[in-house]
């Protein structure tokens, strides 16, 4: 009797033990789900849904760490005269133009991961693609954003800008960005263009 009381005794001891470390282990298993989806949301842009700045510094900081060989061109875009799109139809109208053009910009660059870097410019760093194939991806996009269209607003038609530049050796982040931007500056002179660092097409 006694060796089934204290064979029993155990059973339930470790019964007891067994379900504390399952519940601890859910826990665990929950609280790292969590702290993912966090990371995830600090990194994604409230209004679009696509990586925001803070994803893109560190996309940037680990892209020195690259190869150059591997080609990775980065872009800059933004919607030409937003401001008067904001001015004439509504902020809530701008919003809308915003998301339309980040889904576009996140749809068509399958070899780019696309941010919100602010207002309505956005990033693209495209991975293992040369500058042709950037800028026929480019032009592809400005072709479609020509047909998106509002009900509300069946007369508002956009058009954006893109500034290219190459990765090369000895390019840190912050030239890459600004010749990017310079890119853009160019493009944004006539509007509706596209311009590469450096050499137009």
């Amino acid at each position: 009797m006694i060796a089934l009381f204290i064979m029993f005794s155990v059973s339930m001891i470790c019964m007891v033990v067994i379900h504390y470390e399952k519940r601890k282990n859910r826990a665990s298993i929950r609280i790292e789900e969590e702290r993912v989806t966090l990371t995830k949301r600090l990194k994604m842009d409230e209004l679009t849904g696509i990586y925001n700045r803070k994803a893109l510094h560190d996309a940037m900081r680990d892209l020195e760490d690259c190869d150059p060989q591997d080609n990775y061109i980065f872009g800059i875009t933004d919607i030409d005269k937003f401001k008067n799109i904001n001015d004439s139809w509504g902020h809530q109208t701008g919003d809308k133009c915003l998301i339309a053009f980040a889904q576009l910009l996140k749809n068509s660059c399958r070899k780019a991961n696309v941010y919100r870097y602010g207002g309505d410019e956005f990033c693209m760093i495209f991975h293992h693609t040369d500058i042709n194939e950037a800028y026929e991806t480019a032009v592809l996009i400005q072709d479609q954003l020509k047909k998106v269209e509002f009900k509300e607003h069946p007369e508002l038609q956009m058009t954006a800008s893109f500034g290219l530049a190459q990765y090369g050796s000895g390019m840190n982040a912050a030239r890459l960005f600004m010749s990017a931007d310079q890119a853009l500056y160019q493009a944004k002179i006539t509007r509706d263009a596209i311009r590469i660092h450096e050499k137009d097409i």
